[in-house]
């Protein structure tokens, strides 16, 4: 009896590791096929250009035209980001500075099918004698080649909008990124800040019909007054600081700080929303995976569809997307 026993475990432990093996080989195979159907980056990075001293700021900006010059606003010690210097090979080389005497374009623009370069720059105001909810912001519109500007006002409209919030005290900003054109020719632009009964912050969508003229409020973004992860660490101030992209299938991605009071290592992500309709409705937020942390993004879209994501605080980093946002690689 004990000597059947020894054969049937002798064989039962072959055809285990017959089994195992095979299944090894079959793993291995399924490895190699999802490696061979995942698109790999290469990624590098080039020498820095220097442009200023000033280390701690968050207000340098980015813009391209539609003939393809690129410009670099940044500031200097004791400045505001009025000085900036162009180029006309994707940044491989820099043109001389140049001083830009209303010290700020704004962190948000784009380039017109008609010509020129849009910003629209920070904080709205009240108009006075305006409308209720009618404010008033800041905008320069550059040559194709940055070399003239004309500084202007835009009008945006957001009912119920309140000056005070839970953090500081401000009407909502046009804040950083890029201005998306639709495929109608209609633009949209995030802002942030509060409307009537908020508790936290809100991220917003404006909508302009005649090339950034004028603004009014198309959609709301995401608001919560309840902290949506309060086992995370750090403050919840609702959803700010976003970003805006058009992605190559259609959709929009929004990505959104939702870090409160700067507590040293009590960081928390950034949050990301999608909208199928033309920013009219939206997904609800999510945390970003892995968790990007945690302040100030930046979207950009690459011509073969990678979603390419600028973030900082703690360190600056970029990270990328080849699934439209969902998830990020390192």
């Amino acid at each position: 009896m004990y000597r059947h026993q020894q054969r049937v475990s002798k064989w039962y432990l072959i055809r285990r590791w017959i089994c195992l093996i095979c299944c090894c080989a079959t793993a291995g195979l399924g490895v190699k096929r999802l490696h061979a159907e995942s698109e790999v980056l290469s990624i590098t990075v080039g020498p820095p250009t220097p442009l200023s001293k000033l280390a701690y700021q968050n207000s340098a900006s980015l813009a391209v035209s539609r003939t393809g010059v690129t410009a670099a606003f940044y500031p200097k010690p004791g400045t505001g980001p009025k000085f900036y210097r162009t180029s006309t090979d994707g940044g491989t080389t820099w043109g001389p500075e140049r001083e830009f005497i209303p010290a700020n374009a704004g962190r948000m623009s784009i380039a017109l099918p008609t010509g020129n370069v849009l910003f629209v720059t920070g904080q709205a105001t009240p108009v006075p004698d305006g409308k209720p909810g009618e404010q008033e912001a800041q905008s320069v519109l550059f040559s194709d080649d940055f070399s003239r500007f004309k500084a202007g006002r835009v009008t945006v409209s957001l009912p119920n909008v309140v000056m005070h919030t839970r953090w500081a005290r401000f009407w909502p900003p046009f804040d950083k990124g890029k201005i998306v054109r639709l495929p109608n020719g209609d633009l949209l632009a995030t802002m942030y800040g509060d409307l009537k009964g908020d508790q936290q912050y809100r991220t917003m969508i404006v909508r302009s019909q005649d090339l950034g003229c004028s603004w009014r409020y198309h959609a709301t973004v995401a608001y919560q007054a309840q902290d949506p992860a309060p086992h995370r660490v750090g403050q919840f101030c609702g959803y700010c600081e976003p970003s805006l992209a058009l992605l190559k299938n259609g959709q929009l991605l929004c990505v959104m700080r939702t870090q409160g009071a700067e507590i040293p290592n009590e960081y928390r992500p950034l949050y990301a929303a999608w909208s199928d309709d033309g920013g009219k409705t939206w997904s609800r937020p999510q945390s970003t995976r892995p968790a990007l942390m945690n302040i100030s993004p930046t979207l950009a879209v690459l011509d073969n569809g990678v979603v390419v994501c600028q973030y900082g605080r703690p360190g600056f980093h970029v990270v990328f997307s080849t699934d439209n946002g969902h998830t990020w690689g390192n």
